[in-house]
């Protein structure tokens, strides 16, 4: 099978934990129900980054690979969004007070992360916010700092994470809040074989995972922790944020580090970028036509949990479907060349 020989050389629990990620975006751009969104926003983009930094290798020409993998198709697939947003998108939606097309072009060029950015992509901000948390994380890795460096970084970047309220071009302020998740799955590589909880057996490891993500989600729930990478805000700071966060993220690792094989999941996970650049306009459409046939409101339909997740299989399975296609005949769209 084509999947098990493109996995030979992957770590399968990372590949399994991008695609509960993304499944977790996706249904995130969907939901409008509050308790749903606030646990998915509570550790979905932070796992992204921590992933990011636990895959992390100073090799030759790793900048260059990098801003291939990530810019090259954000630029690619910001322009087809916007594109299909202005000529189509925008004849059918309501404007948003504040957002133009003009701005909206130059924001792909010069991300001013002004209100309402991406509007015809919601999800974009995403690669030049990692392609920026790298290139701060791989300069500083060049200078040699070791753990005690990392460290260090880490705490200045959680407090600066706290104060800085402002807009900084290029996604610098919500580095900030990435770079230390980033930093945290790059040490968790380094120094997991040290941590004893990992060598235990495979059902204490999947039941220590678990009760560490509902532990973390009751307090989630509790005490309303609401946290926003995009929008850089935190309802309480954001060291409370990050906590949780990074709870619920070592509980997801411990609960999925035996799997040996889970061919949906790694799939999923193996093409998340694509399935995360592409789901936000075809979901849109899904979710009108979903709520016209059934003849529901909207945002009725967006609340309810259940219809969530029924509007979630059906934008994964026509998203598969694309991505299958751009994976055979369009792969260069992706920066596979």
């Amino acid at each position: 099978m084509k999947l098990l020989d493109d996995t030979k050389n992957r770590i399968i629990a990372w590949d399994i934990l991008r695609g509960i990620g993304i499944l977790c975006v996706v249904l995130g751009h969907i939901t409008y129900n509050d308790n749903l969104d606030r646990c998915i926003n509570a550790f979905h983009m932070p796992l992204f980054f921590f992933i990011s930094g636990a895959l992390y290798k100073n090799k030759d020409g790793i900048v260059k690979k990098q801003f291939k993998n990530l810019m090259f198709p954000y630029f690619v697939f910001a322009i087809l969004s916007f594109l299909y947003w202005y000529f189509i998108e925008l004849r059918f939606r309501e404007k948003h007070i504040g957002s133009n097309a003009f701005d909206q072009l130059v924001n792909i060029v010069y991300p001013m992360n002004m209100e309402g950015s991406y509007e015809f992509n919601a999800v974009l901000w995403f690669l030049p916010c990692l392609f920026v948390t790298f290139l701060s994380y791989h300069i500083l890795h060049k200078l040699h700092i070791g753990i005690t460096g990392d460290l260090i970084v880490l705490c200045i970047s959680i407090v600066l994470a706290s104060l800085i309220k402002i807009k900084i071009p290029f996604f610098i302020s919500e580095m900030f809040c990435s770079l230390p998740f980033y930093i945290c799955g790059s040490l968790f590589t380094k120094y997991k074989k040290q941590l004893d909880i990992l060598s235990s057996s495979t059902n204490n490891n999947i039941a220590i995972g678990l009760f560490t993500i509902i532990i973390a989600f009751i307090c989630v729930i509790i005490f309303n922790v609401i946290g926003n990478m995009k929008g850089n805000f935190y309802s309480h700071s954001y060291f409370v944020f990050f906590i949780c966060a990074l709870f619920i993220v070592f509980g997801l690792y411990l609960s999925v580090s035996s799997i040996k094989h889970q061919i949906v999941f790694q799939w999923l996970g193996m093409n998340s970028l694509c399935i995360m650049l592409i789901h936000e306009p075809i979901r849109r459409i899904i979710t009108k036509c979903y709520s016209i046939f059934f003849s529901l409101n909207v945002d009725y339909v967006r609340e309810s949990i259940i219809h969530s997740i029924l509007l979630l299989l059906a934008t994964i399975l026509v998203v598969s479907l694309f991505t299958m296609l751009i994976n055979k005949y369009a792969k260069i769209l992706l920066g596979k060349f």
